[in-house]
């Protein structure tokens, strides 16, 4: 038992020695001593780390982007100290990007000039990918879906992403272009521009949305700026009319869980400022703020509670001339 202990000990020096560039590391002593009684033992270890190597340069072989796209994914500058933690969250975020399919590391230390190149082997995914889905609801009757998203719409990585509903009582289309911005993995500016149709027995309902907006992450937190402009033409019983409004607002968003696959437990905080002023293009003056919060937690195998809570407030001289 005392010597599976000490070989695992010493697998795991050289194991976070080579985690952290380490590369010429080695034992200079290494030595179990037992006591006279045979019932205890001292482990004496000296470890030489060697000079630590640094970071050589990042290249990528893929032919599908340019290669700046994937440059701005590196965290990491040539010369600064190795860590294979770093590679690894280039590799998580090449995963999560929605261009890569497969991506072959080759960090092989150069040790005469003590750094570690590292060549990214990049497989793409299919460029363009299509979904369908067909159903039918008691409250909406025959109802279909279809989604369209194009993965990488030019060298340059942007991307456009489009969606379309129908059902008997609702009607909804829409589109989506993403630029990177300079950390492609979570960072991008959008413009988007939606339609939705609703009608039932007494009202009638044709919404347009039109706009922009920049979304980034700093650890665990989102956030999107943005502006749009709604146009709503409506029938309401024996009332109709129409509203325009220009709203900038303001999205953010904190998330934390243990496994985002599988949350056994999660907390989610979000909130979001919206607004519009009649002099500036828009029908009616009006502020309005949302938070909301969902707290997941498992208790054994197969149980889990989630517990959701919304709160919001809306300030307007006339609550029926909104959308």
């Amino acid at each position: 038992m005392l010597q599976e202990k000490y070989t695992a000990f010493k697998n795991d020096v050289l194991a976070q020695a080579v985690t952290d560039g380490y590369f010429d590391g080695k034992f200079t002593r290494k030595q179990i001593v037992l006591s006279d009684d045979l019932k205890s033992a001292d482990i004496l270890v000296t470890y030489d780390t060697g000079k630590r190597y640094v970071f050589g340069q990042t290249t990528f072989k893929q032919d599908f982007l340019d290669d700046d796209v994937f440059q701005r994914f590196v965290a990491y500058e040539p010369g600064e100290v190795y860590s294979s933690t770093s590679v690894a969250n280039v590799q998580r975020d090449l995963y999560n990007s929605n261009y890569v399919k497969m991506i072959d590391i080759d960090s092989t230390p150069v040790t005469a000039d003590k750094n570690v190149p590292v060549v990214f082997t990049l497989t793409p995914k299919k460029n363009k990918k299509h979904m369908f889905a067909i159903g039918y609801g008691t409250d909406t009757g025959v109802r279909a879906k279809y989604e369209f998203d194009w993965r990488w719409v030019n060298r340059r990585g942007h991307q456009l992403i489009a969606n379309a509903f129908a059902s008997q009582i609702e009607q909804s289309a829409g589109v989506e272009y993403r630029i990177p911005a300079d950390k492609p993995a979570t960072d991008y500016y959008k413009l988007f521009a939606n339609v939705d149709r609703k009608k039932d027995d007494d009202t009638d309902s044709l919404l347009w949305n039109l706009g922009g907006a920049y979304h980034d992450q700093q650890g665990n937190w989102q956030r999107e700026f943005g502006i749009k402009w709604q146009q709503e033409d409506f029938t309401l019983g024996d009332d109709s009319g129409n509203i325009g409004l220009l709203t900038p607002y303001a999205k953010m968003t904190y998330r934390k869980a243990d496994d985002f696959l599988n949350i056994s437990r999660g907390l989610m905080l979000s909130g979001e400022l919206t607004g519009a002023h009649d002099a500036l293009l828009s029908d009616v003056s009006f502020l309005q703020a949302v938070a909301r919060a969902k707290v997941v937690r498992k208790f054994g195998e197969v149980n889990k509670v989630t517990l959701s809570a919304a709160v919001g407030r809306t300030w307007v001289d006339d609550f029926h001339q909104l959308p």
